[in-house]
């Protein structure tokens, strides 16, 4: 602990009843404050040995999920919205400044998913061009997909390499709706 910490903690407890936790990071080891301190510990315990706790780890792993996402076109700020983390600590888990997160912040990065992306997020076009064409092998022309797919003209006008995550989840839905029926 810093010199600062603990005049701080000082000043906090002062007005602070023992058998308080902050008391007893203060300096005082009567019982009462002990026992809120090993109160504290084994509570803390508990909940790490459940997953739940505030547990200090490694951040390589959720490095390599948002490496892996930025591979499908999701970008660290559209991990940032959907995991609801801040965006420095996001950056610097990316370049590998920061090696140790709380399990939580890892939880909530190995959540995110690729279709996380922001509607002008780019990503591979294959999977979506092979959705089309098992729809034109079910008979659908290109000018009927193109118009349930809400274009202006009667034409798939999309690329063959990269799309925007935006149209590739319009081609996921139509194809979802007309193959599967929902």
């Amino acid at each position: 602990m810093r010199p600062c910490d603990l005049r701080d903690i000082q000043e906090l407890s002062a007005n602070k009843p023992h058998g308080t936790r902050i008391k007893y990071l203060s300096g005082c080891r009567c019982l009462p404050c002990r026992a809120a301190n090993s109160r504290y510990s084994c509570f803390r315990d508990a909940e790490n040995k459940a997953g739940r706790g505030a547990g200090i780890i490694s951040a390589k792993r959720a490095q390599r999920h948002i490496l892996k996402l930025s591979q499908h076109g999701v970008g660290y700020k559209s991990v940032v919205k959907a995991a609801g983390i801040n965006k420095g600590i996001v950056q610097r888990i990316r370049s590998g400044k920061r090696e140790r997160i709380r399990q939580s912040t890892e939880r909530k990065i190995l959540a995110v998913d690729r279709y996380a992306g922001q509607g002008g997020s780019i990503i591979s076009a294959n999977s979506t061009w092979r959705k089309i064409t098992k729809l034109l092998d079910e008979g659908f022309t290109k000018s009927s997909l193109a118009l349930r797919l809400g274009y202006k003209t009667p034409a798939i006008q999309l690329r063959h390499d990269f799309i925007t995550v935006r149209n590739a989840q319009k081609v996921s839905r139509l194809y979802r709706i007309l193959m599967v029926g929902g």
